[in-house]
């Protein structure tokens, strides 16, 4: 076929081809359609989690223990998460996978149909220290409606997980805090005890105790 020229050229080189078109078309719609029904069909649920930064930063030095950065706590939390107890416990529940012939394939295959990501600002991708701004919890099963489940049973996990974290680091805070009270109200009590003893046996020297001294002297 040789350059087009002109739109009658176009018709006429279209016309010479119109039985390779037809004979592509015949062929390749019906494995297209074959191709497809063939493929086991896939849904994918997502759900996205916020996280917010705290309002007030946390300025408590001394041995109480730090709180870790974003970053990390999301890292604890996605490996409890994806623990093999807590993917069997889901597996359990929601009775995914029931054709599987172990425990152990279940559990993999739940693992597989889950996809955590953090979201991070593209903005700020590029810092070292960034922190991501949430979670996005995509699972892909054969079942919508399991699908929809998994993903939604993940998102309670992570919440829960999060509000038993912070939960412990309240009580470990609260647990030094006290613990700092006690120790400055008993260092308190031990320096008010020493000022009394001394008092009491440098009372002569001390400014009342000279007053009284004077007040005597006079009255002699």
């Amino acid at each position: 076929m040789g350059p087009v020229a002109s739109l009658s050229d176009l018709r006429a080189g279209r016309r010479r081809q119109l039985w390779l078109i037809l004979l592509v078309l015949a062929v390749g719609l019906p494995a297209a359609y074959w191709f497809a029904k063939t493929r086991p069909r896939l849904y994918e649920a997502v759900a996205v989690i916020q996280i917010e930064p705290p309002e007030v930063a946390e300025t408590a030095t001394g041995a109480a223990p730090p709180a870790p950065a974003a970053n990390s706590q999301l890292d604890l939390i996605q490996q409890g998460i994806m623990a093999r107890d807590a993917i069997a416990a889901l597996v359990e529940r929601l009775d995914l996978f029931p054709e599987a012939a172990s425990m152990t394939e279940r559990v993999a295959l739940a693992r597989g149909a889950i996809a955590i990501t953090k979201l991070v600002d593209p903005a700020q991708a590029w810092r070292p220290e960034v922190q991501p701004t949430g979670l996005a919890i995509a699972v892909r099963l054969g079942d919508p409606d399991q699908a929809a489940r998994l993903a939604n049973a993940v998102v309670d996990g992570i919440v829960e997980e999060a509000a038993a974290r912070a939960r412990d680091r309240a009580r470990s805070t609260l647990d030094f805090l006290l613990a700092e009270e006690a120790r400055v109200q008993a260092a308190i009590a031990e320096v008010e005890g020493e000022i009394a003893d001394f008092r009491a046996t440098h009372l002569a020297s001390l400014p009342e105790g000279l007053t009284a001294q004077r007040e005597r002297l006079t009255l002699s």
